[in-house]
């Protein structure tokens, strides 16, 4: 019962839509239903480790990955790859918080009317185009008071400077890319690789110019929630666990791993039941996590919590910020 639910659900309904329901393999003479019910039961002792381990949190095999395993998870959220100097990706001058930054009330650019909706990549590693292109829209919108959609097939398809399509990319290069190419709209070059699980071949459309520049590397959680203050933030975090896959409400304080694999724009920052957090817009739809939002414990130094703070970016732009809504 508790199965059909689920696949009835939006969870259900979105891993269908984006290919997210393994077969069994041709080798086990178990039939889908029993596979796909083993590995829901599976997920859900998972679930109950995941809520004892991270009591500020919470977690639910309500998701569209239910029934993935934990390394055809670990693939599916691999979206970085190794398109800039290993130089870039280390911890360098990174900025702790202040204790003044600890005692600093809620920012959230989740409700500006410059935030676009929560999109899906669908089966494709093409996290960093989506957390550029939201980026971008957001810095543009804060320029020209309007807010418009632009390509992430684009970045797909065309960036090679930036990175390999679905195989994954760089933000802070894609940023670069967009800096000195300007983005067509979405409505010119629509979203296909999500469906497609291809890169495909690069189109010409109008591309538009737009009122901001290359990239501004943010590292350390300082220096993350300093830049916060005045515009959403390209991060990249460690993704490609259990914890991200079952990830519902709450704040995360355990994070498994050590490598950023994916690409998330940071939002905003607060303080939810005496916890500090940081606050990340996904790119796996509305069903995954908190309306497609997750709050990761901030505070804890170093990298961050899931690596939040090692190493982001955000678009140069001559616009003046109004504060966000606190």
């Amino acid at each position: 019962m508790e199965l059909e639910n689920w696949k009835r659900s939006a969870a259900g309904k979105a891993a269908v839509e984006n290919g997210l329901i393994p077969s069994p393999p041709k080798t086990e003479s178990t039939d889908k239903e029993n596979f796909m019910l083993l590995r829901f039961a599976e997920t859900k002792k998972v679930v109950a480790r995941l809520n004892q381990a991270n009591p500020h949190a919470t977690f639910s095999e309500k998701n569209p990955f239910a029934l993935m395993t934990a390394a055809e998870f670990a693939t599916f959220a691999s979206g970085l790859s190794n398109t800039t100097s290993s130089s870039e990706r280390q911890h360098r001058g990174a900025r702790e918080l202040t204790l003044a930054q600890t005692q600093a009330g809620n920012i959230d650019w989740s409700t500006d009317k410059c935030m676009s909706s929560v999109r899906n990549q669908g089966s494709c590693g093409s996290c960093w185009a989506f957390a550029t292109v939201g980026a971008v829209e957001f810095a543009q919108c804060k320029a020209t008071g309007s807010l418009n959609s632009f390509s992430e097939q684009q970045l797909v398809s065309c960036a090679t400077s930036a990175g390999h399509g679905c195989q994954g990319g760089w933000p802070t290069k894609a940023l670069d890319y967009v800096a000195q190419t300007g983005l067509c709209s979405a409505t010119a070059y629509p979203y296909t690789s999500g469906s497609t699980q291809q890169t495909g071949p690069c189109q010409n459309c109008e591309k538009q110019k737009l009122s901001v520049g290359g990239s501004v590397t943010v590292q350390g959680e300082g220096a993350l929630q300093a830049a916060l203050d005045n515009q959403v933030v390209v991060v990249t975090v460690e993704a490609g666990n259990d914890v991200w896959r079952n990830y519902q409400s709450g704040v995360v304080t355990h994070c498994p791993g050590a490598a950023s694999d994916h690409a998330v724009i940071a939002v905003g920052y607060g303080i939810e039941n005496d916890l500090n957090y940081f606050k990340v817009k996904n790119s796996w739809g509305g069903s995954w996590g908190d309306n497609g939002y997750m709050k990761l414990q901030r505070g804890v130094g170093g990298k961050g919590m899931c690596n939040i703070a090692a190493q982001g970016s955000y678009p140069k732009s001559t616009a003046v910020y109004p504060q966000a809504d606190v």
